[in-house]
């Protein structure tokens, strides 16, 4: 891994994760949270992998023409999948936090900040194939199965 990866924008959603996980609550807790049938767990642990994974070698685009639009959008999806967390968090028997559209707020909210790596994400390594596209695709997939995860635990 060099310095100059995808990787590094990754930080700060390990760091939000990692920070309010023990605050979350009871329907985001396991084992509700992990009641899922076993083919979606794997489907989208594998994908996981991917969308966590390739940011390691996914060079960081810090010109061109996509790169404004890639750190607006990284930015103004941090700030949603934060305020996504928040308000489960501080008020999660309001209408909001139980509403299917509330509960599953953190599920689809990355991909705001997952489309701004995808932007922000120059050519792979030894070829000439930008990353943008593949990638793109890959949080895609990840993020439909990743909210048919919270619509199947969702306690509405």
């Amino acid at each position: 891994m060099t310095w100059r990866t995808t990787f590094w924008l990754l930080v700060p959603v390990l760091l939000l994760n990692g920070a309010l996980a023990s605050s979350l609550p009871e329907p985001y807790q396991s084992p509700a949270f992990d009641a899922i049938p076993v083919w979606l767990a794997v489907a989208e642990g594998i994908l996981r992998v991917g969308v966590f994974g390739a940011p390691l070698v996914l060079p960081l685009a810090l010109e061109g023409p996509r790169h404004r639009a890639g750190w607006f959008c990284y930015g103004v999806g941090l700030l949603a999948y934060g305020a996504s967390w928040a308000a489960v968090i501080r008020w999660p028997e309001s209408g909001w936090s139980r509403s299917l559209l509330g509960f599953t707020a953190p599920a689809w909210t990355p991909g705001l900040w997952l489309l701004g790596m995808a932007l922000l994400s120059g050519r792979v390594p030894f070829t000439k194939v930008g990353a943008a596209a593949p990638y793109g695709v890959v949080c895609g997939v990840f993020l439909l199965v990743h909210v048919g995860h919270a619509v199947w635990v969702h306690p509405g």
